[in-house]
């Protein structure tokens, strides 16, 4: 009989991880889809990035994090989930720039058409945090006490982006708004997240953090102005390394992708045809010579080249923070607390075969006029 230290467990996790697919994770907090008239609530702290070092709950992080997410996005393409390159290590993707390329050929007035060629070519940026439930009556109950990750949509990251961009407390002392470094364990503020259905999809818009008189900055164990620092060391002992979480990137099968997508490979690829501008039929130059309609006839049709990539490629996916503000909450979660022993990690039903999941895409036209605003000069 072998040891269990003789096995790579990182081998055999990869493993397991293609062969079962996007299959479900018991460290994953991942919202179920919500019906009609359907809303769903849950409340947590969102944890700070780790160190190299610091003890998880795999052993100890052998890289340190720069924030307290980590930003990541897919390609969701023939049948596959991709990782995208450009935005989880911030390098060049052909996918990407195929995207771009055909946004670039499109009249802004097309706005239908642009957002088909977004939807289907450009990913969606998520952000994996680290997050805590506390023992409160209004979460789960098999997930209280309990450390998760959360892969949160750009809907719920421009929630906490407003928070570290406010400077103080919004100058109304009666509705106090969030503000600076909310996920100080010491002095956390309470999110809550809330799912409903809009269109076919969820939406995270009505997701806030809780705030009253009462519940402000408190820390995410122990009492407000006496933290429980025994607990909260071990509540980030228990965090998930977000790095394994991120999408594997191959760039030679992106490659592969992105030849299909422009044609280079069969001579099909993406539909061009209905992405040329608005009237450019109508600007070739016509000519005046008798029989030349005939000679077209018996012309081949010249393809026209490809766009050149700019000399800077793709520039990284910044996300510019909102004016928005958030609302605030009279009651007072926090005061009503159970205590729970010995909680098992919940496992999210993931009906996982690859899909394109909600908010993959820039549906908005800001958003596509943004993703354009991101090529070289």
């Amino acid at each position: 009989m072998g040891r269990r230290d003789t096995y790579d467990i990182a081998k055999i996790r990869q493993q397991v991880k293609k062969r079962a697919g996007r299959g479900s994770d018991p460290t994953e907090f991942k919202p179920p889809k919500m019906d009609d008239n359907q809303t769903m609530s849950w409340l947590f702290y969102v944890l700070p990035g780790f160190k190299e070092g610091d003890q998880l709950v795999s052993g100890q992080a052998e890289r340190s994090m720069d924030q307290f997410f980590l930003m990541n996005g897919a390609h969701y393409l023939e049948g596959k989930r991709i990782g995208c390159p450009r935005i989880v290590l911030e390098e060049n993707c052909d996918i990407c720039q195929a995207g771009f390329d055909m946004l670039q050929e499109i009249d802004k007035s097309n706005k239908d058409k642009r957002r088909e060629v977004a939807s289907k070519l450009l990913p969606g940026t998520y952000y994996k945090v680290n997050i805590f439930f506390p023992n409160i009556d209004k979460n789960p109950e098999d997930l209280r006490g309990q450390v998760r990750w959360f892969n949160a949509p750009k809907t719920v990251f421009e929630r906490w982006e407003e928070c570290l961009y406010r400077d103080d407390d919004g100058g109304d002392p009666e509705e106090p708004m969030p503000y600076g470094v909310f996920f100080c364990p010491e002095e956390a503020y309470l999110f809550q997240l809330t799912v409903t259905k809009q269109g076919q999809n969820n939406s995270y818009l009505t997701s806030k953090f809780r705030l009253t008189e009462s519940v402000q900055l408190r820390p995410i164990a122990g009492k407000v102005g006496a933290p429980d620092e025994k607990a909260i060391a071990e509540i980030l002992s228990r965090r998930i390394d977000l790095y394994s979480k991120l999408p594997d990137i191959d760039q030679a099968e992106i490659a592969r992708v992105a030849r299909n997508i422009t044609g280079d490979d069969t001579g099909g690829g993406f539909d061009r045809d209905e992405t040329s501008k608005q009237g450019q039929d109508g600007a070739k130059q016509e000519t005046s010579k008798q029989g030349q309609d005939e000679a077209k006839q018996e012309t081949p049709k010249q393809e026209t080249p490809k766009q050149e990539k700019s000399k800077g490629g793709i520039r990284p996916n910044v996300t510019k923070s909102s004016d928005k503000s958030v609302p605030v909450d009279d009651d007072d979660p926090v005061s009503n607390t159970s205590s729970v022993e010995n909680e098992m990690p919940v496992d999210m039903d993931d009906t996982a075969k690859v899909a394109e999941p909600e908010g993959s895409a820039p549906s908005a036209d800001e958003d596509i006029d943004a993703l354009m605003a991101q090529l070289g000069d």
